[in-house]
């Protein structure tokens, strides 16, 4: 039954809606045939109701500092100079596993390229040196192996201060390329025995730090022998650390290239002997 608005004395027709149609006013009960239902209060946005999830770190927000951002090498400008290459040479060589546990796999090849670049020089400068003396003392090593005195006089002219000189200039070039070199071949087996689990970059800072073994060259007649061992050690430990492999993958992609090198060289070695004695016998 039709009823009126008692608002707006609008005809309601559908008693089953509890506001009028017309001015919006709640209908008696009478009118609309029900209880009285009140109208919703506004809700505020879903947005503000929500309560922000904490996040763990490095989703969201600020990105934290990378693990190893801190080693002295790459906070020179605040140690400085001095002190952060004694500190990294320190570690380097007493305390590597923790050293490149804490070295950042990744932020450039530049710092890591200087430290390999300055501490091999110092230990090629310092055996040049060593060198330069023992030549002095001996006379031209390459002399008893010529019986043309030309030869030799050749030989001690570019074994004695011109040779010194020439390795002191080409040294950091040499160095240089060496690093590089070094760091892809060492790569290139990490690859090959599936231990490559991070980036060139990787291997190559941990190849370039681990340079701090070349220090032990100040040792006079067994500096160079025991840098060369320790060096060996210390890219093994880096490695394992900086791609997060064992050390028997980390040893075979430092010594395998060593022992290659080896092999082509005693085939050299042997096929030069042979050939000679070929030579020889056709001579007779």
């Amino acid at each position: 039954m039709a009823q009126q608005c008692p608002h707006c004395q609008h005809t309601v027709t559908n008693t089953q809606h509890r506001f009028c149609s017309n001015c919006g006013g709640i209908l008696p009960l009478e009118v609309a045939g029900g209880p009285v239902v009140p109208p919703p209060l506004p809700q505020p946005p879903l947005e503000s109701t929500m309560i922000a999830p904490s996040l763990p770190p490095g989703f969201g927000g600020a990105r934290p500092e990378p693990a190893g951002a801190g080693i002295p090498w790459e906070d020179r400008d605040r140690l400085g100079f001095l002190t952060a290459f004694v500190e990294t040479t320190r570690q380097v060589l007493l305390a590597p596993t923790d050293f490149f546990k804490a070295m950042p796999v990744s932020g450039g090849l530049g710092a890591p390229f200087v430290y390999g670049v300055l501490v091999g020089y110092i230990g090629l400068a310092v055996q040049a040196v060593y060198d330069a003396i023992l030549r002095a003392i001996i006379g031209p090593r390459l002399d008893p192996f010529s019986a043309d005195p030309r030869f030799a006089q050749i030989a001690g002219f570019f074994e004695g201060g011109i040779g010194l000189v020439g390795t002191l200039l080409a040294g950091p070039f040499l160095l240089a390329l060496m690093l590089f070199v070094g760091a892809g071949i060492t790569h290139l087996f990490l690859l090959i025995l599936g231990g490559a689990r991070r980036g060139f970059e990787a291997t190559f800072r941990v190849v370039a730090y681990s340079s701090a073994a070349a220090v032990f060259s100040i040792l006079p007649f067994c500096g160079g022998l025991v840098g060369l061992v320790w060096r060996v050690v210390v890219m093994i430990l880096g490695l394992a650390e900086a791609h997060g492999i064992g050390k028997g993958t980390a040893a075979g992609a430092v010594l395998l290239p060593a022992l290659l090198l080896c092999c082509c060289c005693g085939l050299a070695v042997l096929f030069a002997i042979g050939g000679m004695a070929s030579l020889a016998g056709l001579g007779q």
